[in-house]
């Protein structure tokens, strides 16, 4: 079971937007992902995404961000299908997602770098029906949790949950957007 990936990122962010607490910011993506091991696909992601935060408190921040992406999936194995009841419709083709995201996050590590005390955590909302052919909404709780150890270490604590529901027309969540 493993994965083998290549992401190239191209990201600008303004911080503080004309001096205000309000940012900007650009992304441009694209992201290979082969899966094997009980799950084997290939997975070609293209696109990108415009935000725009804003600082509410010293420790919370809320975003919101539109994204457009092109997503093809290919060399599917058919029983990761039929057991995963992906419909025909979503089987070795290509597909484009346009969607709003809309999240809030609370930040009290003490570097923003190499943190050594504090937590990260973020709750949003991704809505995908503005355009295009997949039609989803997906809620994503995360956390880390940073504990110093000693004068050297730190003990890092990350982890995340998320549920995804089909929306519209779609009949399912479609295969790049489920949890796994």
């Amino acid at each position: 079971v493993g994965t083998v990936r290549t992401r190239y990122d191209l990201s600008f962010l303004e911080p503080r937007l004309f001096g205000t607490l309000t940012s900007f910011g650009l992304d441009l993506y694209n992201t290979s992902r082969k899966s094997v091991g009980g799950r084997d696909y290939r997975e070609e992601r293209r696109g990108g995404a415009v935000s725009l935060g804003r600082r509410f408190s010293k420790y919370l921040q809320g975003n919101v961000r539109f994204k457009h992406e092109e997503v093809e999936i290919s060399d599917i194995d058919e029983s990761f299908l039929e057991v995963n009841r992906q419909p025909e419709e979503y089987r070795n083709r290509s597909s484009t997602t346009q969607s709003i995201e809309v999240s809030a996050t609370h930040d009290t590590r003490d570097y923003f770098k190499f943190p050594r005390s504090g937590h990260r955590n973020r709750l949003s909302l991704e809505y995908a029906g503005l355009g295009g052919d997949n039609e989803f909404t997906k809620i994503v709780a995360g956390t880390e949790q940073y504990f110093p150890l000693g004068e050297k270490w730190v003990l890092h604590l990350d982890g995340q949950v998320g549920a995804a529901f089909e929306m519209g027309s779609s009949e399912t969540v479609p295969l790049q957007e489920r949890f796994f």
